[in-house]
């Protein structure tokens, strides 16, 4: 996607901004295994993103086990309840059920 810009920036700006309105959260997954050169060109695109002072703090682990998923999510799980407790949010909305709905 490449365009010539005008003064004012605007062939650069409205691609930029039709794809960052256009992204969406995916809470429902299927079992089709990502291919190994999407995720290797995923995190070499990762990497290269700016960070304060240019320190690179983060840290990638690409989890291929499903039952390491499972506990990997468990966990994760566990520890948004205990920080939204901390934050005063009622018990009542942190009784999630494992798919993240509230309980019937």
């Amino acid at each position: 996607m490449t365009s010539i810009a005008s003064p004012d920036g605007r062939e650069q700006v409205e691609p930029l901004m039709a794809t960052i309105y256009a992204r969406r959260s995916i809470r429902r997954y299927t079992d089709e295994r990502v291919p190994r050169e999407v995720v290797t060109a995923l995190l070499d695109a990762a990497i290269r993103a700016p960070s304060a002072h240019n320190r690179q703090p983060w840290r990638f682990a690409v989890i291929e086990d499903d039952a390491m998923k499972r506990t990997l999510a468990a966990a994760m799980g566990e520890r948004l309840r205990v920080d939204l407790a901390r934050d005063g949010v009622p018990k009542r909305s942190l009784m999630l059920t494992p798919a993240g709905r509230m309980p019937a």
